[in-house]
């Protein structure tokens, strides 16, 4: 059956490919006539111009007008199949009896015109009244007329042919291309029930492997949340190595350290988002909280209104009575994060966002629940995705090959919470989702963290040596340290770290490391160095424990500091070990 469905197949492409060639030649075949007789009215017009000059005393070459009309005569038999046409224009002959009418007529006109023109040049040359508005003239337009009447009708004729080929070609093309499609779906049906059949007798198989699959899949999850936390942790270092840097610098500018101080605590949510997805991967338990949920989204409002746009507006709507819930802080931080991101995806135009809170109580029982709102006034959802939106790599977005898990981790986290969520939303009039989470009568038990650092900055002036890949938290790391007053050498991989260890090592005094690199690793750097001078070392890393513990890195064995630090702990490190009195 499949090799009977594959040469029905062929056989019908084939089709399509001889029509299509058949109607191209049919075409072509007619432009070539209608351009030969555009050609015999040309000839015919420039003779009959040529002559009327003649007779009127110019200068004429009259063998060019017999030429000329030989030149139509020899197209009007080749269309006749008399004999080919001369002068390089190929022509078909022509097959229907009417169009071999019209042609035989036009081949007589032009003979007539012929004649009667050899008439008129032998009585101009005799002497005789040829001129304009003789009788020889008159009968002379007349028959150039006739010509180009049996010429201009044969020339419609074939326009009219040329038309009704293709009409019939579409039609058979189109009939043609009908089957094969006819075929190609019997086809795909056939092997799509086919298919559908295999997988039903493989359902037991799969079923039993589930577990298996779902393991391995946790697994990919928690590697690529590894290789995640290293990279981005390792921006985010830089980008608060800045804004402490220019905390230090900024004098007694109070906004400046207002915004300084809010740009490290959104450094602090970002990298809590990273730790989030590595301890979502290894499925640790939750951090449940007794809190009012109105602390968090006032909190994420001050952090996300500056980032979402400036068309889009967030405005909130607060119960004031509001009951207390237990949840994870971050784990819910996280949902509403993704609700806003969402929102500023189907605003691109902007828009307003809406947040809010009320008390629900259900008169059918005795359930009481906290209702979290957000609406938003984008692009809504379309009706084929509503009831799939909570699936893993489901997206409204736009076909740009990105994908995740989304609203899928949002309905994860509502479950484990004992919660429920709902949506609701009409393409181009906005979305709402609601999500519901048990009131507890139990007090907060979150204590909002208060305070900041206040030991002062610890100075020096040795000489460091700065090893680390990321380009970016390199260059953060120097600043901060440059500020401190030290000189700060820097490598972006073993092999130029010890390249410049080789030249100034009487010179270095502390060597901070990266743990994980491209080549040698930050243990190995440290390793040659003091097989030619004792060196003090601190190991840096944003990887897992698990990794730097697979590279002899463990916190409490050696001088150690996870990404991301503060610019006054960093400071405080290096001074402790500066001023150590071993050499490790």
């Amino acid at each position: 059956m499949p090799l009977a469905v594959l040469g029905l197949g062929i056989l019908a492409a084939a089709l399509l490919l001889g029509t299509d060639q058949i109607r191209q030649r049919a075409i072509v075949e007619d432009l070539e006539l209608l351009k030969a007789v555009g050609e015999i009215e040309l000839g015919a017009a420039t003779s009959h111009l040529w002559l009327e000059e003649y007779v009127t005393g110019d200068e004429v070459d009259v063998l060019d007008i017999y030429e000329n009309l030989d030149r139509s005569q020899g197209l009007v038999r080749a269309m006749l199949g008399d004999r080919p046409a001369g002068g390089g224009v190929p022509v078909a002959p022509l097959l229907e009896e009417p169009y071999l009418a019209t042609a035989r007529s036009l081949a007589a006109d032009i003979e007539k015109f012929r004649e009667i023109s050899v008439e008129r040049q032998t009585g101009f040359e005799e002497g005789q009244p040829v001129g304009i508005g003789s009788a020889i003239d008159v009968h002379y337009d007349a028959v150039f007329r006739d010509l180009l009447t049996h010429a201009q009708s044969l020339a419609t004729n074939l326009e009219q042919r040329m038309v009704r080929s293709r009409e019939r070609s579409r039609l058979v093309f189109q009939g043609i291309l009908l089957a094969w499609c006819g075929i190609v779906g019997f086809a795909t049906f056939g092997l799509w029930t086919r298919e559908r059949r295999r997988l039903q007798a493989e359902a037991a198989l799969r079923d039993s492997q589930a577990q298996l699959i779902q393991s391995q899949k946790m697994d990919a999850v928690g590697r690529l949340a590894g290789g995640l936390a290293h990279d981005i942790n390792n921006y985010l270092a830089a980008v608060r190595g800045h804004c402490e840097l220019v905390g230090m610098r900024r004098g007694e500018d109070p906004w400046i350290s207002r915004k300084m101080d809010a740009a490290i605590r959104v450094v602090k949510k970002s990298s809590s988002l990273i730790d989030r997805l590595q301890t979502f991967s290894r499925q640790q338990n939750l951090q449940l909280e007794v809190l009012n949920i109105n602390r968090i989204i006032q909190g994420l409002e001050k952090v996300m209104t500056p980032s979402v746009g400036e068309g889009i507006r967030i405005e909130t709507d607060l119960a004031e009575d509001l009951w207390n819930i237990r949840i994870d802080p971050s784990q819910i931080e996280q949902v509403l994060v993704n609700f806003l991101l969402n929102a500023q995806e189907a605003m691109l135009d902007g828009g307003s966002l809406t947040l809010a809170t009320s008390n629900v109580s259900h008169a059918d029982s005795a359930l009481e629940e906290v209702l979290i709102t957000v609406s938003d006034t984008g692009s809504g959802i379309p009706s084929e995705l509503r009831d799939k939106i909570f699936e893993p790599f489901v997206t409204t977005k736009a076909d740009d090959g990105r994908r995740g898990l989304g609203l899928a981790i949002v309905y994860s986290i509502v479950e484990q919470h004992s919660g429920r969520i709902t949506v609701k939303s009409l393409e181009g009039k906005g979305t709402t989702f609601q999500v519901y989470f048990p009131r507890v009568l139990e007090p907060e038990t979150l204590a909002e963290a208060v305070g900041s650092e206040s030991e002062e900055e610890l100075r020096g002036t040795e000489c460091l040596l700065l090893v680390d890949d990321n380009e970016e938290f390199r260059r953060s790391t120097r600043n901060l340290l440059d500020a401190l007053g030290y000189e700060v050498l820097t490598a972006g991989d073993g092999a130029e770290a010890l390249d410049i260890f080789e030249h100034r090592k009487e010179e270095i005094e502390l060597i901070l490391t990266d743990v994980v690199m491209p080549g040698l690793s930050g243990p190995e750097v440290v390793e040659r160095m003091r097989q030619q001078r004792p060196v003090k070392a601190l190991f840096m890393s944003a990887h897992t424990d698990k990794i730097t513990l697979r590279h002899g890195i463990a916190e409490g064995q050696v001088h150690f500091v996870k990404k991301l630090f503060s610019a006054k702990g960093l400071a405080r490190m290096v001074r402790e070990l500066l001023d150590a009195s071993s050499d490790v």
